[in-house]
């Protein structure tokens, strides 16, 4: 069964949330640990509202003060949620998006944050196989954001002025 991890958050946490994160090899990623961390993980995203008051969209283990490169991020058209593991992103389409973002690490705060508008992600499944997906959209911004996660980097680092509402796209 599995459990609710604890969301750690600024400003307590702010060195580990800092951290960057390590790559798991294939023998950590098939562990019997590891995979119940994998559903902890999914868990604690899916009942984040009960914990710090909003809905995720995506939460990485730096998020749960575990420092591997692993995430979960709902696809926002089908409603499903994908792990990433040890992902790579290559930037499809450099043109870059202003749109709204939050974190769960940092509930009392939003802001817009300039992202490529498509992406192309390799990553491991909890099988260790490999995989690639295009994401574009929000669904790009929200693996981007994960993926800042892992490398120590917090969504408030890349904040912009907010757009013209002419101009502002949630893409």
């Amino acid at each position: 069964m599995p459990k609710t991890l604890q969301i750690i958050q600024l400003p307590q946490y702010e060195k580990e949330l800092r951290m960057p994160s390590k790559a798991l090899t294939k023998q950590e990623i098939l562990s019997s640990m590891m995979q119940e961390f994998f559903d902890d993980l999914l868990f604690t995203l899916d009942h984040s509202k009960e914990q710090v008051g909003i809905e995720g969209v995506g939460l990485s283990a730096v998020q749960v003060n575990k420092h591997v490169r692993v995430f979960w991020a709902y696809n926002i058209k089908t409603n499903k949620p994908r792990l990433y593991i040890n992902p790579e992103v290559t930037i499809l389409d450099p043109t870059e998006v202003v749109g709204e973002e939050g974190c769960l690490s940092i509930p009392d705060r939003f802001g817009y944050v300039a992202r490529p508008r498509r992406i192309k992600v390799a990553y491991l499944d909890r099988r260790a196989v490999p995989h690639e997906v295009e994401l574009k959209g929000f669904n790009a911004r929200i693996v981007l954001h994960e993926l800042d996660h892992l490398n120590g980097v917090l969504f408030i680092d890349k904040i912009v002025e907010a757009p013209q509402k002419d101009n502002l796209v949630f893409a």
